[in-house]
């Protein structure tokens, strides 16, 4: 055991049925962990000649340094793979207790590749390793999963990471999931550990985490903990979830599109309200390991049953879909996590579904006699159950829309609203550049690991009514031209989040959410847990190298400044209606904001793949060996082409 590490890697291939160690410290100086230690295993360890779902595919699980400890909000878990979705980089982060048992076994990561000949769990009780038999666990959802391998192992204090139905059928949007409520979604790394025929992976450990400097690190947590409950936005958190954002803010302001991104204003939006359902249904709070915001909703419903609800839940399937019915809306959100399948995927793919049945692309003929309409709750429903278990169309929508596209045809590929094969989260992309930048460079596809904090939360102001709230003064500072700044704002945007992921704390902590929180903090904590003296620019240093090699691994993957684009439905048209009436997007503006944020990220404007100076500058000189000897790289302007 290092100080405020586990200390250890642990490899374990289902194919050999081997399992191995490897020393943190190899990779945490430079990559600090999660997230970062997980990008670099991923780039050395899965070749652009390997598939998403290969056998040879690697399925990372990485805790960061703070995951475990006093630190607020230390909960998380970074999951990545080779994207099922994209084919780039896909990596999610899972909150709840698994990242503390995890470290408390003695374990900082999982690397898991190979493929199992039948359903398997892997058993981790501190150093005893095993890989045992999961028939009896495959086809039953997460939530009774989790219940029977504690009982299987006796053991109710086991944590656990599983996957649902989705994953077991290889659904390319699967996820993973643990406890009630808590998912890496997004990017299919649940597809992939379906694909190993990996079903679960119980924890239990009991060895503690060593500190250099205790009483430091300690007093530090807990002026942490002070300062995030005098915090206004915290405390929104800690009170409504984002049940009261998505009403009070992110449907008002116009942040939330309608029926497949085709609208921007909805008449029945006032009976859709997920602040009503939880004045009325909520029994209590939930949350992480080690947070004192716990910010998730616990509900049961009759005849659908309990769970939790949070964050992407609460937005995603109404307005996709024009979903009234909220309790329809809270049976879909308990589907995507007991069947274990990316909320935002699903939501998207059904209303790419009911866009293309509203144009006379499919019919009933095509849906297994679903009429793909609007609203429906059973459309909703019976369709998503289909996908899950790979039937009839839902077979179809289950490869995401590139793939599906591809098997449908008749044009419906337009109608298709992703970034890179990945379905879009919910955001104004036709009026705002900022989410519209967001959207495009993003390494996964998507804007929730770095989103346009001063437009994200300009919206937020009614809920400081009468005070001179930070959202406000925000919104008032944020420029008048739509595109100024807005590449630099996303870059720390940016940083702000992979610093959070690779240190294995909850985003929703840093300056990128909670506003006025010290950024020098996490330094500070580093240090004292360590005993390295770091400086928040060398932690700085260290995150922008994580998303340069990130960066790296897509290019390799034949990314290019080409790929980095939104659909053309959200481009050159001025909005129309709602509270951002007026608002535009305009294509060529847009890639200037590319061209401009290439540049500030040093890497090459043309193609939009790091140089090898900006490479070896952060120490990544084998990544520009190695993008070199592929040609990948691009040429220095005084080499001749």
């Amino acid at each position: 055991m290092s100080d405020l590490y586990a200390g250890s890697i642990l490899l374990i291939d289902l194919s050999t049925k081997q399992v191995s160690k490897e020393p943190t410290s190899s990779f945490s100086r430079q990559f600090l962990g999660g997230r970062g230690i997980n990008g670099k295993l991923l780039y050395d360890r899965v070749p652009p000649e390997v598939d998403a779902l290969d056998p040879q595919s690697l399925l990372l699980f990485g805790t960061g340094p703070l995951s475990g400890t006093a630190c607020p909000g230390s909960s998380r878990i970074d999951v990545m793979a080779k994207s099922p979705m994209t084919g780039l980089i896909g990596f999610a982060s899972i909150g709840g207790h698994a990242a503390a048992e995890l470290k408390f076994a003695g374990y900082d990561h999982i690397a898991i590749t190979g493929k199992a000949d039948q359903p398997v769990y892997i058993s981790v009780n501190n150093d005893e390793v095993q890989i045992k038999d999961a028939s009896s666990i495959w086809g039953k959802d997460t939530y009774t999963a989790q219940t029977l391998l504690r009982q299987e192992l006796g053991d109710p204090e086991l944590k656990v990471l599983c996957i649902g139905p989705a994953g077991e059928n290889v659904v390319r949007y699967a996820t993973v999931q643990s406890g009630l409520g808590h998912g890496a979604g997004r990017t299919g790394t649940g597809a992939v550990m379906g694909s190993k025929k990996l079903k679960a992976i119980a924890i239990r450990g009991t060895k503690g985490l060593k500190l250099a400097n205790a009483g430091e690190f300690l007093a530090k947590s807990e002026e942490v903990r002070s300062k995030l409950l005098q915090n206004r936005t915290a405390l929104e958190w800690k009170n409504y979830g984002t049940a009261r954002i998505t009403d009070e803010s992110l449907t008002h302001a116009g942040q939330l599109l309608v029926a497949n991104f085709q609208r921007s204003a909805w008449d029945r939006e006032k009976d859709v309200s997920p602040y009503a359902f939880q004045k009325k249904h909520l029994l209590r709070k939930a949350g992480c390991f080690g947070c004192p915001l716990q910010c998730m909703d616990v509900y049961h419903l009759p005849g659908i049953g309990g769970g939790v609800v949070s964050c992407m839940l609460y937005f995603g399937m109404p307005w996709a879909t024009m979903l009234t019915d909220m309790d329809i809306w809270y049976e879909s959100a308990i589907l995507c996590q007991r069947q274990g399948i990316d909320v935002v995927s699903l939501s998207d793919m059904l209303a790419w579904a009911m866009e293309l049945y509203q144009r006379g692309i499919i019919t009933t003929k095509d849906t297994d006699g679903i009429p793909m309409e609007w609203g429906s709750g059973k459309a909703i429903l019976e369709m998503s159950h289909k996908i899950v278990h790979r039937e009839g169309f839902g077979d179809v929508l289950a490869d995401g829309p590139v793939l599906a596209a591809q098997r449908i045809g008749r044009g419906s590929q337009e109608f298709a609203m992703h970034v890179k094969g990945l379905p879009l989260t919910n955001y104004p992309y036709n009026s705002s550049a900022g989410y519209a930048l967001s959207a495009a460079v993003s390494p996964r596809g998507d804007t929730q690991k770095g989103s346009p904090l001063p437009e994200l939360v300009a919206g937020w102001e009614n809920l400081y009514a009468g005070e001179a709230a930070t959202a406000a003064e925000k919104a008032q500072e944020a420029p008048t031209d739509p595109y100024k700044g807005r590449a630099a704002t996303l870059i720390e945007a940016q940083d702000n989040v992979a610093l959070a992921d690779c240190l294995g704390i909850c985003k929703w902590l840093t300056t990128e959410f909670a506003e006025g929180m010290p950024s020098g903090w996490w330094a500070e904590l580093y240090s004292a847990g360590t005993g390295l003296s770091t400086s928040p620019e060398a932690m700085l240093e260290a995150i922008k190298r994580v998303i340069d090699l990130e960066r790296a691994y897509d290019c390799r993957e034949g990314l290019t400044r080409e790929q980095d684009r939104i659909p053309k439905r959200f481009l050159n048209t001025v909005v129309s209606e709602g509270p951002r009436k007026g608002g535009l997007v305009e294509e060529d503006k847009l890639e200037g904001l590319k061209s401009e944020y290439y540049a500030l990220r040093d890497w090459d404007v043309a193609t939009g793949i790091p140089t090898r100076q900006t490479l070896e500058r952060r120490g990544l000189r084998d990544v520009a060996d190695d993008l070199e000897r592929r040609h990948r790289l691009p040429k220095a302007p005084d080499e001749p082409a």
